[in-house]
């Protein structure tokens, strides 16, 4: 089995399942898709899709390309993976939740553009068990207040907190 079949059967927690099938069928089409191809595509409509893709193109996952054939009328958008699925989840490898000792999960989303960050962290804390510890890294300008109180009404307790020139690293314990 392939390694995006493989992922294809159960996708990485950091993204949602329609960001997933977004991401797995423009990856399938390295010439691009409109919104109403991948609207058709993943089984949504295509209203719904223009925030998720702006969250993609806002990682810089995707890009956005006007086609030009010529006719009346304004351009039509085409969307395009700058980089293939494979590379994407490769660097988003130290993004996923590693386990360190059994007990500790790591979080890097100094990286990743706020307000996605806040919602794969949603998604790794979702997965905790009682007793495991979760560090993040974020960067300095993010509001970090907010990523507290989410882990506060999630039943993780905060342990430690740190700044640095590089960014602010906390430490939160499932309780």
């Amino acid at each position: 089995m392939s390694f995006l079949e493989e992922i294809r059967e159960e996708p990485p927690h950091i993204f949602s399942r329609i960001e997933f099938k977004i991401l797995d069928y423009l990856n399938k089409c390295p010439w691009g898709a409109t919104v109403y191809d991948i609207a058709r595509e993943v089984k949504c409509s295509f209203k719904s899709l223009y925030s998720v893709l702006r969250v993609l193109e806002k990682n810089d996952w995707i890009a956005v390309v006007k086609e030009k054939n010529g006719g009346i009328g304004r351009p039509r958008n085409k969307y395009v993976l700058r980089q293939s699925l494979r590379s994407i989840l490769k660097e988003l490898e130290d993004c996923g939740c590693e386990v360190k000792d059994g007990r500790i999960k790591f979080l890097n989303l100094s990286r990743i553009t706020y307000p996605y960050s806040l919602t794969m962290f949603k998604r790794t804390i979702i997965r905790l068990k009682y007793g495991e510890c979760l560090l993040i890294l974020l960067e300095n300008n993010i509001n970090y207040l907010e990523f507290i109180e989410t882990a506060y009404r999630k039943d993780l307790r905060l342990l430690d907190i740190s700044f640095k020139d590089d960014g602010i690293r906390i430490v939160f314990k499932k309780i």
